[in-house]
C-alpha cells in the first residue's frame, strides 16, 4: 500500500483547515441569530404583556367626582381605576421617558385625602422611575419605544384630548368611548410602521 506524498498531506492538512474555519463562521453564525431570535421574542413577550396590561387598566376605569377618570396632558395618561381586588382604587400613569414605556401604579386607595395626593404625585412619579437604576414594586418598564401618542374618540370623532365639558374647570362630564394608543420606534418593529390600537371604554 502506498503512502501519502507530502504534498498530498498538505493538501489533506489545508482542505481541514479550510473546513474548520467554516465550520467555525457557521456555527457563529448560528449562536448569534440563536440570540437574536431570543431578544425578539423576548421584545414580543414583553410589547404582550404590556399591552395587556394597558387593556385592564382601561377597562376597570372608575369615576369619582373627585377627578378625571382619565387624563392626559401630552406627556403622561394619568387614570383612576378599580384595583384588583375591586375593594379600593387606584391612580395608574403611563408615559414615555428615556426611551421606555413605563407605567406606574399608586397603592391601594381608600379615602379622598390619598386619591387627591396620588393623583397628583403620578406625573412626577413615572418620570421619576426613569432616573432609579433598579426597578421597585411600583414602577414598571414596559418596553423600548421612541415616542407614543394618543387620540380620544368622543363625540363621534377622535381629538389629540378628552374633550372638557364640565362646568368645573379642567372637569370632564363625558367620558371619551375609546381610546387610540399609537407607538412609534417600537422594537421589533420600525419607525415608520407604529403600532396603532384602538381600545373602547366601557361606560362610566
Amino acid at each position: 500500500m502506498q503512502g501519502l506524498t507530502l504534498i498530498e498531506m498538505l493538501v489533506a492538512l489545508l482542505v481541514l483547515a479550510l473546513m474548520a474555519t467554516l465550520s467555525g463562521r457557521t456555527l457563529d453564525t448560528l449562536l448569534r441569530s440563536q440570540r437574536q431570535s431570543q431578544a425578539v421574542l423576548q421584545d414580543l413577550g414583553r410589547l404582550h404583556s404590556g399591552l395587556a396590561q394597558w387593556r385592564r387598566d382601561l377597562a376597570r376605569l372608575n369615576a369619582t367626582p373627585y377627578v378625571n377618570a382619565i387624563e392626559w396632558d401630552g406627556q403622561v395618561l394619568r387614570l383612576v381605576r378599580r384595583s384588583a381586588g375591586g375593594d379600593a382604587l387606584q391612580v395608574v400613569a403611563w408615559a414615555v421617558e428615556q426611551g421606555q414605556w413605563r407605567r406606574w401604579p399608586s397603592s391601594a386607595l381608600r379615602d379622598r385625602e390619598a386619591l387627591l395626593k396620588a393623583w397628583d404625585e403620578a406625573p412626577e412619579a413615572v418620570r421619576a422611575a426613569a432616573s432609579q437604576e433598579a426597578p421597585g414594586p411600583l414602577r414598571v418598564e414596559v418596553l423600548p419605544v421612541d415616542r407614543w401618542e394618543l387620540e380620544f374618540h368622543q363625540r363621534g370623532q377622535w381629538a389629540s384630548a378628552p374633550v372638557q365639558t364640565g362646568q368645573e374647570s379642567g372637569r370632564l362630564v363625558d367620558a371619551p368611548q375609546a381610546v387610540r394608543l399609537r407607538l412609534i420606534g417600537l422594537k421589533p418593529g420600525s419607525p415608520n410602521a407604529p403600532l396603532q390600537i384602538d381600545t373602547p371604554l366601557a361606560g362610566l
